[in-house]
């Protein structure tokens, strides 16, 4: 993965991708914009959990 091999931590995509503006973003609520996916695990400690998730939802609805 790029993260692993393009010397970034496991925080720095988290931290840019939640740096937008417009206030729409780290909340789960209606009318908020939220992709979403649900893993089993830490991705932050092993980024393997992220080829395997439970359940993935984006634009609204769940897509996997």
């Amino acid at each position: 993965m790029a993260i692993r091999h393009g010397g970034w931590s496991a925080e720095r995509p988290r931290d840019r991708g939640t740096a937008a503006e417009g206030g729409a973003i780290r909340r789960i609520a209606p009318g908020f914009d939220a992709d979403l996916v649900a893993v089993r695990g830490d991705p932050l400690a092993d980024l393997a959990v992220l080829h395997r998730p439970l359940a993935v939802f984006a634009r609204g609805g769940r897509v996997r």
